[in-house]
């Protein structure tokens, strides 16, 4: 692999991380109509099913946007090796 494509894969991870996670705050919150857990003391409260709910939705939602922007990337990386070789 070349430098171009390591920090563009880089950039793509660092982006899909973000859109995840935006995209699990609304999830849990618009669509569930709940709190989601902020990872300090105040999810003591917040019963065990809960917390490992939004541990299984994040996951998911992760994986799911990194997977799909990652392909969107490759491809499009690929199309502008092909127009560079011609």
């Amino acid at each position: 692999m070349n430098l171009g494509w390591k920090l563009i894969s880089l950039a793509t991870g660092a982006a899909a991380g973000f859109v995840a996670q935006k995209i699990t705050d609304v999830i849990w919150e618009k669509g569930l109509g709940k709190q989601k857990p902020a990872g300090d003391d105040t999810d003591l409260e917040k019963s065990a099913s809960q917390v490992l709910m939004f541990a299984v939705v994040t996951a998911a939602v992760n994986a799911a946007v990194t997977e799909a922007m990652r392909r969107k990337t490759q491809q499009w990386y690929a199309g502008r090796q092909v127009k560079a070789d011609s």
